[in-house]
C-alpha cells in the first residue's frame, strides 16, 4: 500500500497504510469469527455502526473544510494554535452532537457486556 500511497501523500502514506492494513485485518477476523461461528452481533449493532458512521462522516467534512478554508501556512503561531484548538473543540462537539442528536447516548458506549 505505501507504494501506492506514497507518490501522492509522501509522509501520511505511512499512517494511511499502517491503518487501513489494522481495518483489513479487523475485518478478515470479524468475517472468520462469524463464519465459524464463535461470534454472532447482538441486536441494535447495524444501527449503532450506522450512527458511528453519520457522525464521523459529518466530522470529517467539517476538518476537511478547515483545512482548505483557512491559510494555516501564513498565520501567526499563536492565531494557528488557537485556531486549530477551536477547529478540534468543534469538531469534538460536532462528533458528540450529533451523536445525541441521533439519539445514541454515551452510557451505552460505555456499557458492559
Amino acid at each position: 500500500m505505501n507504494a501506492l500511497f506514497v507518490p501522492f501523500l509522501r509522509h501520511a502514506a505511512l499512517t494511511l497504510s499502517i491503518a487501513l492494513g489494522a481495518m483489513m485485518n479487523a475485518a478478515w477476523l470479524l468475517h472468520g469469527l462469524m463464519r465459524r461461528g464463535s461470534y454472532r452481533p447482538a441486536a441494535g449493532w447495524a444501527l449503532f455502526a450506522l450512527r458511528v458512521f453519520v457522525a464521523t462522516a459529518l466530522m470529517s467534512v467539517f476538518l476537511v473544510w478547515g483545512a482548505h478554508h483557512f491559510d494555516w501556512l501564513h498565520m501567526h503561531a499563536a492565531a494557528r494554535a488557537g485556531l486549530l484548538a477551536a477547529m478540534v473543540a468543534a469538531a469534538v462537539l460536532l462528533y458528540f452532537g450529533s451523536l445525541l442528536a441521533m439519539r445514541l447516548r454515551l452510557r451505552e458506549l460505555l456499557k458492559k457486556a
